[in-house]
């Protein structure tokens, strides 16, 4: 019996040994991660806001905070979406627009990007970003001749701007009109001219030395007095050696502009390059045109760029077009405007 005992024993023995060698089940699978917040670290941003508008749906610095968090969450669609909701909702907010000029462009959509600079050109003709916004999409796109048309307003309204004479000249560059680049470096340089030996400037520079594009000087000196109570310098203008009128001096005007009556005197016909300008009265339709020769007094020069305006209401002005070629030297204690020629360079 003893024997018997443990046979049962070992076989439970056995047993034991062989339940514990049996394959234990896999322990659960941890829990997945949380996916990514949707908009990266501005998830919070875009959610308060959304609240906001909620309470308030016509509130512009909610609906600005939120397309800027939409963007920065790299969202545009969802952006572009906000911005037309409250637009169509609220009425037209220009600053909102930006944002959707952003949104387009990041998602390559050039075409919508290019209606929206077009609005907020429309909007507020006077600003100067908007034409440039646009001439860079259209340049993109081949249409060279409108990215000039729409750099040459932004330095029309800005003419001491750094960056949009270089993209002016290389717009010009591109429509094989170099030559034309003359007028936009020659502002450069008179705002900077610190930054003549600048990369960007040395080598549109040496481009249009390349081309043959001579840099053209004034000579001789002239004087122009403002009476006291005048609002403005005026002095006698010869144009082409035809026609002598009262120009206004204007040394914030990007180019010489000719009225069309005074044009008709030195048989400039109009059929000119159509350019959109900004004067005194806002922005204007005018005809782009080269002057052979411009006299005021004893200063002179030649191949002056000139726009003529329809509806002007002086014979002419004598811009910066002209007047970059010389030292120009205010002084408003005696109320007094003097050009010199610039010292000959070796």
């Amino acid at each position: 019996m003893g024997v018997a005992l443990l046979a049962v024993l070992g076989g439970g023995v056995g047993a034991v040994s062989w339940m514990g060698t049996r394959p234990r089940p896999p322990p659960p699978a941890p829990p997945a991660p949380p996916p990514p917040p949707k908009y990266g670290s501005f998830t919070a941003a875009v959610e308060q806001t959304r609240k906001l508008l909620e309470l308030e749906p016509c509130d512009r610095k909610a609906v600005l905070k939120l397309s800027e968090a939409l963007l920065k969450g790299d969202a545009p669609r969802e952006a572009i979406g906000v911005v037309d909701g409250f637009v169509t909702k609220c009425g037209p907010y220009e600053r909102l627009l930006w944002d959707k000029f952003t949104a387009h462009k990041r998602l390559s959509e050039n075409d919508q990007a290019i209606a929206v600079a077009t609005t907020l050109m429309e909007s507020d003709p006077m600003d100067v970003d908007y034409p440039w916004w646009r001439g860079e999409l259209l340049e993109a796109q081949g249409k060279v001749e409108e990215a000039v048309a729409d750099y040459r307003l932004s330095l029309s309204l800005l003419p001491r701007a750094k960056s949009i004479p270089f993209m002016l000249t290389d717009a010009l560059f591109k429509a094989g009109r170099p030559c034309e680049a003359i007028e936009p470096m020659n502002l450069f340089l008179h705002f900077h001219p610190d930054q003549r030996q600048s990369t960007a400037a040395e080598t549109r520079l040496s481009k249009l030395a390349e081309a043959k594009c001579e840099m053209t000087t004034g000579e001789g000196r002239a004087v122009f007095h403002a009476p006291v109570g005048a609002s403005a310098f005026r002095g006698q203008v010869k144009v082409n050696g035809k026609a002598t009128g009262t120009f206004i001096i204007d040394t914030g005007a990007s180019s010489v502009v000719l009225s069309r009556s005074f044009a008709d005197k030195l048989g400039l016909d109009g059929s000119f390059r159509q350019v959109r300008v900004r004067t005194a009265g806002g922005v204007k339709v005018a005809k782009l045109t080269s002057l052979d020769a411009v006299e005021a007094q004893g200063a002179k020069s030649k191949r002056v760029e000139a726009v003529i305006i329809d509806d002007f209401g002086e014979d002419g002005l004598l811009g910066l077009s002209f007047l970059t070629r010389f030292e120009v030297q205010l002084d408003s204690k005696t109320r007094t405007l003097t050009l010199r020629a610039r010292p000959k360079t070796p």
